[in-house]
């Protein structure tokens, strides 16, 4: 199990809006539009795993470190939240998400700091939708 992550993340908030709703502090499940919520609730799974190492050095252009997959699921409830089709008002509701993401960390034109770029396929359970989304970040707290 070396170099294998197991993350578990749970997070609550409750708003109590007297005139006004802020925003969530807390994000939806991945690959859902924000909703505002009075209150919610999330726990994140994610298991990331290396794929392998090659110590690719394409010239000056990049230097590829490692390549990862991850597996995730996303659970959030939500009580008082505001969705544009519900005419009704805010209505409570659980939100779901799991997934695939493939990423690898590259260091671009000998940039101090890696880059981490690939892909993530998401399946919503709740609708049935599936979709793609690109990931790019850099870490500003790694050094080589």
């Amino acid at each position: 199990l070396r170099h294998q992550t197991l993350k578990i993340r749970v997070a609550a908030q409750k708003q109590d809006p007297g005139r006004y709703l802020m925003g969530n502090l807390i994000t939806m499940p991945r690959g859902m539009e924000n909703r505002t919520a009075r209150n919610l609730q999330k726990i994140t799974l994610d298991y990331v795993f290396p794929l392998f190492y090659p110590d690719w050095n394409i010239w000056r252009a990049a230097y590829f470190k490692r390549f990862r997959g991850a597996f995730f699921y996303d659970h959030a409830w939500g009580q008082g939240v505001y969705m544009p089709d519900e005419e009704d008002g805010p209505v409570d509701r659980n939100f779901r998400s799991i997934g695939l993401e493939l990423t690898t960390d590259v260091h671009l034109a000998q940039f101090l700091f890696p880059v981490n770029v690939g892909g993530r396929m998401i399946y919503l359970p709740g609708t049935g939708n599936a979709r793609a989304e690109f990931i790019f970040s850099i870490d500003l707290n790694q050094l080589y």
